[in-house]
């Protein structure tokens, strides 16, 4: 068993070599680049850190020249210009106060004026080198926008709006409250700066305002009633921001602009439509590229088993079910326009484990030893996809099965084959023994199931991966009933 474990180990070992061999030219251009030419990505860092689009441009553009290809940038660019403070940077002593969306120190308020005039020079660095990062495809799904939840709109506002505006999702606390209208407020005077294109901004209101009034943790929001109370709340919040900053003798940003003309003409004026008639509006006018509630649960799970990403302590509710510790925002590499193919390394991990026909053929035991064998050879001693990915991005690690290592699977399938023996369970639960009898393969895809459930553990949520992996690798085997193979996944 020892040799056998040992073969499997070894297997694996050979496997994730042939995968990384098999990288494509255009990740593994990068990986050469990254590796000759490593002070090109310290250098683009850099120009980040100190705002600096004229540096980042330049080291980007002799960056592309010394590759064979067009590469894949690293995520990690884009990660350091989400976590800018520009703000900060400015104003060191200011907080930000959601109640009345102002920033202020010992209790005085610092005016848009003077927040905007000072900023204006850095906002403009940052926008060239964020348009840049994202016409080479990287992208940010999903962003967590409250201040409230410690999002990241009221220290980094215009990096949020131009991610919004070229397809970014945004996440507001609930019920929507005055401060997460911030980037609401910051694209107006953006468009104001010419920092922003009015096709922008626009996108970034339809986003904002589909997210305030027709969005909520269960998704979207069906009773039309609902939706105009949100819409009456919120002008009354934005009415109480115009009227602070009249007093404050600040600029004044009307209703109309922040709404949109359109928008404010039709349904905020007009007191008589429906909110079904508003959601259909904002909902034709989303942008495009925007996530899914699909996509975002995918992306949602696949973050959660990345371990470098700036996490907050929100536990999220999205569509029903719950998500912990989710990241601030999460860079992902777009695929190319119209790409069909699986991602490369989908199309490497696709088949399903190889167990010789003849293997098969003895009893019961001796199929589920090589069954155990093969299994354990692809998704215990071979990199998941999301954990290939992670070792790529983040480097290796001493440990990456700490809880569901092939061991404790072992044992966990020793326990179900302890159980189904005919002194413990069947004999004490009748139903137990009758379906046994009636269908005698269980005891052989039980145990296997059990594999199944701990091989995707620590990489994706293992119960329907789990199910889905079992079906589609026992099917292939053309070794059991279907109907009893789609039972044990469904179970």
């Amino acid at each position: 068993h020892k040799q056998n474990l040992d073969q499997s180990s070894q297997s694996g070992n050979d496997r994730f070599l042939t995968f990384l061999d098999n990288i494509p030219k255009q990740v593994s251009t990068l990986s050469a680049a990254v590796g000759d030419n490593d002070i090109y990505i310290k250098s683009l860092l850099t120009a980040i850190e100190h705002y600096d689009s004229a540096t980042f441009m330049a080291e980007l553009s002799a960056l592309n020249n010394g590759a064979k290809s067009e590469i894949a940038l690293p995520r990690q660019l884009l990660e350091a210009l989400i976590r800018q403070n520009p703000i900060k940077k400015h104003f060191p002593t200011y907080c930000y106060n959601g109640t009345n969306c102002t920033y202020e120190r010992r209790g005085a308020e610092l005016s848009w004026d003077d927040l905007l005039n000072q900023t204006k020079p850095t906002f403009a660095e940052q926008a060239v080198i964020c348009r840049e990062l994202l016409e080479h495809k990287l992208f940010v799904p999903f962003l967590l926008g409250s201040p409230s939840q410690a999002g990241i709109s009221f220290h980094n506002p215009l990096v949020c709006c131009l991610l919004i505006a070229h397809g970014t999702r945004v996440h507001l606390a609930q019920p929507p409250t005055l401060s997460d209208c911030t980037l609401l407020i910051f694209a107006m005077h953006f468009r104001s700066m010419n920092l922003m294109t009015a096709g922008e901004v626009e996108i970034v209101r339809n986003e904002m305002l589909w997210r305030l009034l027709c969005h909520c943790e269960s998704g979207t929001i069906t009773d039309p009633e609902r939706i105009t109370n949100r819409l009456a709340n919120m002008e009354e919040e934005l009415s109480r921001l115009t009227s602070l900053h009249w007093r404050a003798g600040v600029f004044r940003p009307e209703l109309s602009r922040l709404f949109g003309n359109t928008f404010y003409h039709h349904f905020v004026e007009k007191r008589s439509v429906d909110g079904h008639t508003i959601k259909e509006y904002l909902k034709r006018n989303l942008s495009t590229r925007r996530f899914s509630d699909e996509q975002i649960r995918e992306h949602l799970e696949h973050t959660s088993t990345l371990t470098s990403l700036d996490r907050s302590n929100l536990m999220l509710e999205l569509m029903g079910k719950l998500y912990h510790k989710v990241p601030l925002a999460a860079v992902v590499q777009l695929r190319e326009d119209g790409e069909c193919q699986p991602y490369w390394p989908e199309t490497f991990q696709a088949p399903p484990p190889i167990v010789e026909p003849g293997k098969l053929q003895g009893n019961d035991k001796d199929r589920i030893r090589e069954l155990t064998l093969a299994v354990g050879q692809s998704y215990f001693r071979s990199p998941h996809l999301n954990r290939a990915q992670t070792i790529l991005a983040e480097g290796s690690k001493p440990h990456y099965r700490t809880l569901h290592g092939l061991d404790h699977a072992l044992r966990t399938q020793m326990a179900i084959g302890f159980l189904l023996d005919d002194h413990v369970l069947p004999k004490f639960h009748r139903p137990s023994k009758e379906l046994l009898h009636k269908q005698p393969q269980l005891r052989e895809l039980l145990p296997i199931a059990e594999l199944y459930q701990d091989a995707v553990a620590e990489d994706e949520p293992k119960e329907l991966r789990a199910a889905e992996l079992f079906q589609r690798d026992m099917s292939s085997l053309q070794q059991y009933p279907n109907e009893l193979i789609d039972l044990v996944a469904r179970a």
